[in-house]
Formats: C-alpha cells, structure tokens, sequence
C-alpha cells in the first residue's frame, strides 16, 4: 500500500498526511494478530531481513516491532531495546535495505523517509468475550506505555 505504484497509495498518502508525515516524528502502528495464525516470533525469525532480539515476553505473538537501515541496530536503538529487554518484552528489529523496493509495508516506507518507526504487534482478543478483548488491550497499552517511557511521551 505504500509504494506509490499501488492502486491504494491516494488512501496511504492521505494517511500519512493525517499522521504528520512532513515533522519526521514517530510512527506507532498498533496491530492485533490471530491467536491461530502464523505470525510469531518462531515463524518471523525465519525471514531473511528480521532479527529477534528479544523474548522476555513468553506471549511470542507480542513483540515491539522497530525498523532501521543498517543491517544492525545502532547504538541509540540498542539503548532502546535494551530498555524493553529489561521490561521483559518482545523485540523484534527490520532492517531496510534502502537500495531494494520493499514490500509497500508502513515499516518500509518510514524507514526509507527517515522517519522512526514502531510497531506494536499482540494478539486480538476473542470478539466478544470481555476477558479476551481486556487482555488484549491491557498487552497492546503495556507495550505502548514502554514505548512512551522510553520516548518521554
């Protein structure tokens, strides 16, 4: 959706416009998984341009996701994830090839744009029951207040 070759980049382009593309600050994209589907850290470690630099949280379907353009993180984002690390969460950490195309994923076209970005990725809760939903959002806030602390925001 974010390479402008997409049928969808008008609705993405609006998007980042909303977001305040143009001030460079970060993006916090928030995303809610399927308990049953393949995205974790056992299936996400496999991908050639993904490091796991953390599992703290033994919920392998929450992680902070953080995209960078070096190979390896630098030393302000190791500081960073070392942070989470002590708050016993997941890290997961992309890196964007700024010579290659990429996928049309937000993560890739912040990281082109220079503009910092996070993810916080959790498991939906179950539509419906109450326990569910509130564990789900209880994680997600969880790992969006590290995110703040961290950020001072």
């Amino acid at each position: 959706m974010f390479n402008e070759d997409n049928p969808y980049w008008p609705v993405a382009k609006r998007l980042l416009e909303l977001c305040g593309e143009s001030s460079k600050e970060m993006i916090i994209a928030l995303h809610n998984n399927s308990k049953s589907g393949n995205f974790h850290l056992g299936n996400i470690q496999t991908w050639s341009n993904i490091s796991v630099l953390s599992r703290k949280d033994p919920d392998t379907r929450s992680m902070i996701w953080i995209s960078g353009d070096t190979p390896k993180p630098d030393q302000t984002l190791s500081a960073e994830i070392e942070f989470y690390k002590d708050l016993d969460l997941n890290v997961v950490y992309e890196y964007v090839p700024q010579n290659q195309r990429g996928d049309g994923s937000l993560s890739v076209y912040a990281t082109k744009k220079g503009i910092p970005y996070r993810n916080i990725e959790v498991v939906a809760g179950t539509r419906g029951n109450q326990k569910s939903e509130l564990k789900s959002r209880e994680k997600q806030t969880k790992y969006l207040d590290a995110i703040g602390s961290y950020h001072s925001f």
